[in-house]
């Protein structure tokens, strides 16, 4: 069943959604996930706290998702995002 991925992400000071860095990681790391999940790669910043950023993205069913959670792919994303994002929460809601 498919899912929708929806991970809050805290940025880590002193980055902002305008710091290069930032925008290079999160065009990568969307490229990389839309190209594995078949799905877009949706980024959202929030307006009551700017450090807080909405990934939302879609994936065939959690076991899809869970597969490239641990893939060497997103662990290397991941590594890359050392120092510039924090992951906070992560969440699937059962709608394509």
């Amino acid at each position: 069943m498919p899912v929708t991925e929806v991970a809050i992400l805290e940025l880590v000071h002193p980055h902002t959604v305008n710091s290069p860095s930032i925008r290079e990681f999160f065009r990568k790391a969307g490229t990389h996930q839309a190209k594995w999940s078949g799905y877009p790669v949706w980024w959202f910043e929030s307006t009551s706290a700017p450090s807080r950023i909405y990934l939302i993205s879609g994936w065939a069913g959690v076991e899809a998702h869970e597969e490239w959670i641990v893939s060497a792919e997103n662990k290397a994303l991941l590594k890359e995002g050392e120092g510039l994002i924090v992951v906070i929460d992560l969440m699937h809601v059962e709608i394509d």
